[in-house]
């Protein structure tokens, strides 16, 4: 089931490379930061956002943990900051 979820966001991914996406990563314990850039690529581990603080790269299993979580334009921004 992991490896099928894991399929599933690199795909999603892939789809939206050239687009916005902002992301909230967890640094420490109730600290978030939320940033907002563009996925530049995809590869068979990661995956690469531009954002003003430079290129990020995250892997797969950031998204599927919720270390990192992706919101697209469509999304309100209150579900963001919840």
């Amino acid at each position: 089931m992991e490896s099928q979820s894991l399929i599933y966001i690199q795909k999603e991914l892939k789809d939206r490379v050239g687009r916005d996406v902002w992301l909230r990563t967890k640094r420490e314990r109730r600290n978030h930061s939320l940033k907002q850039g563009v996925i530049e690529g995809t590869y068979p581990s990661l995956f690469t956002v531009r954002a003003a603080e430079g290129c990020m790269s995250f892997t797969y299993t950031d998204v599927l943990t919720q270390a990192v979580e992706l919101f697209w334009d469509e999304q309100p921004v209150s579900q963001m900051l919840s």
